[in-house]
């Protein structure tokens, strides 16, 4: 599983919440920021997001990837995931 530290990192540079990161964010780039795009990566709650989004949180907040995600092995599954059982003839990795 992955768990995400984008709150982690961004409180500890003095933004104190989703909104004020999303608001700092837009001035910053010049383009909005959604709040509803930062508020479930704040919240360690996303399923899916974009390069590009991961790639302004790294810039705007001066870190590298590895500060923002880590990988915690057998952490079990997302909340409203349910395992994906392999069949019979089932490739790995795909």
């Amino acid at each position: 599983m992955m768990k995400l530290y984008i709150k982690e990192v961004a409180t500890a540079k003095g933004y104190r919440n989703a909104k004020a990161l999303a608001d700092a964010m837009s001035e910053h780039f010049g383009v909005g920021v959604s709040y509803t795009t930062i508020y479930p990566l704040w919240n360690d709650e996303a399923k899916l997001w974009s390069r590009a989004t991961f790639d302004r949180l790294c810039e705007f907040l001066n870190v590298p990837a590895g500060l923002l995600i880590q990988h915690v092995p057998g952490e079990g599954e997302l909340p409203g995931e349910s395992k994906v059982k392999r069949g019979k003839g089932a490739k790995a990795g795909k």
